[in-house]
């Protein structure tokens, strides 16, 4: 690429520091909660394990090569908006929706189901309303996940169930 006449050094430079200086903003942000949590914590309050669960999630995310710098920004904000009893809301009811469709798939109700698709309606609201829901960030997710399956096991979703909720989803 340097030895082609047209091609542009400058451009390519500020395209990196652009992306770099993304990067470190997502890190200095994440830093401050941290460092928020780890006051908390230090003053003897507590911390819900949520919001613990949800900055160590955001730090990985921040981290993999999966999420482009603006993704990771949507889910840092997301994550900012939402106050504890919002963030314990929502993970109780991703909780009982994962509980929901693994019963569901147990029974052996296929994924087109009415009942399993009403749970894949409110399934995706649930993350709609947490996460960007365009197909660019959902492939960034698939690969992060993949990658990185323990992630999704520590909120009760395997590779099975997963096929069985994205499957579901699907059909609505």
């Amino acid at each position: 690429m340097i030895n082609n006449p047209d091609y542009n050094l400058t451009n390519m430079l500020e395209m990196q520091l652009s992306r770099l200086n993304e990067q470190i903003s997502i890190l200095v942000e994440l830093r401050v909660r941290l460092q928020d949590i780890f006051e908390l914590l230090d003053s003897g309050q507590s911390v819900s394990s949520e919001r613990f669960m949800m900055a160590m999630q955001m730090m990985r995310i921040i981290q993999s090569p999966h999420f482009k710098p603006r993704q990771a920004e949507e889910i840092k904000n997301q994550f900012k908006s939402l106050d504890e009893n919002e963030l314990e809301k929502s993970y109780a009811e991703g909780q009982r929706l994962v509980a929901e469709f693994r019963k569901f798939k147990k029974m052996g109700k296929l994924p087109d189901d009415p009942e399993v698709a009403s749970l894949a309606e409110r399934w995706k609201q649930e993350v709609d309303s947490f996460a960007p829901a365009d197909a660019e960030f959902i492939q960034s997710a698939e690969q992060y996940y993949s990658e990185n399956p323990e992630d999704a096991v520590q909120h009760g979703i395997d590779g099975e169930l997963y096929k069985y909720i994205k499957k579901a989803v699907s059909f609505i």
